[in-house]
């Protein structure tokens, strides 16, 4: 996710708290429309995705999507609910044990792999994101860090935290523990930088692109002023 801006708390749980959160909307504390997450009873207001976020976030989810087809559904920005933990993240990614669509969010259906690309919102995924997922019991939970351009995947949740943490650079492959035939490399995941767009210069008066140019020279300052007092000298010599 991008940056976080504090809300008030819900200070209630479950579909409480999202009663709260309409309220809030409905007194203008932000706009219906807008996006925000719960965490721990905490709504929190998400900026828009830049360039870089939704190109990697969309790689990820068009990989999984292909590989899993079948045998698990990918889900790409959608909540989560965890209601013990008065939580309902938004990953950027989120794949489920069931291939029924239809399945998500139902007891029946475990989250298996959950993935967020992070950016301006990185100290928060890594080090308040993660201990939700793994007190939720999500077995794998990887960081797309595009600060670092490195893959951050936390593995085996037990009290509340994950006891594997392990980071992949670019030219490294990893695949999920509950699909380890799908490999996933590190440097195709990232976003290659935006091309900077350069503004096309205008052309000269009397010029247009692709046809001649029918413009005067332009003559510096000084020597504009010599050639002017030149020709007045030569206009008066021929009066005379």
């Amino acid at each position: 996710m991008n940056v976080w801006r504090e809300l008030p708390k819900a200070s209630t749980r479950g579909d409480s708290a999202w009663r709260n959160i309409t309220r809030m909307a409905e007194t203008g504390i932000f706009k219906p429309d807008e996006r925000v997450e719960l965490i721990r009873g905490v709504v929190r207001r998400m900026s828009p995705k830049n360039y870089a976020h939704v190109v990697a976030a969309t790689k990820l989810h068009q990989r999984l999507m292909k590989s899993l087809a079948g045998r698990a559904s990918v889900f790409k920005g959608d909540p989560l609910k965890l209601v013990r933990l008065d939580s309902e993240p938004e990953p950027d990614i989120l794949a489920i044990s069931s291939p029924d669509i239809e399945d998500y969010g139902k007891e029946s259906s475990r989250p298996l792999l959950v993935i967020e690309v992070a950016e301006s919102s990185l100290r928060y995924d890594l080090n308040a994101k993660a201990p939700v997922y793994a007190e939720a019991n999500v077995p794998e939970y990887w960081v797309l860090n595009l600060v670092d351009r490195e893959l951050v995947v936390f593995r085996s949740p037990k009290d509340g935290d994950y006891r594997e943490r392990a980071r992949y650079r670019s030219g490294d492959r990893v695949a999920p523990e509950a699909w380890p035939d799908v490999v996933i490399e590190v440097s195709r995941a990232l976003s290659h930088p935006r091309p900077v767009l350069t503004r096309t210069p205008r052309p000269p008066q009397g010029c247009s692109f692709g046809f001649t140019c029918q413009a005067r020279p332009t003559i510096p300052g000084r020597a504009r002023e010599v050639a002017a007092r030149r020709d007045a000298q030569g206009t008066v010599g021929h009066r005379g």
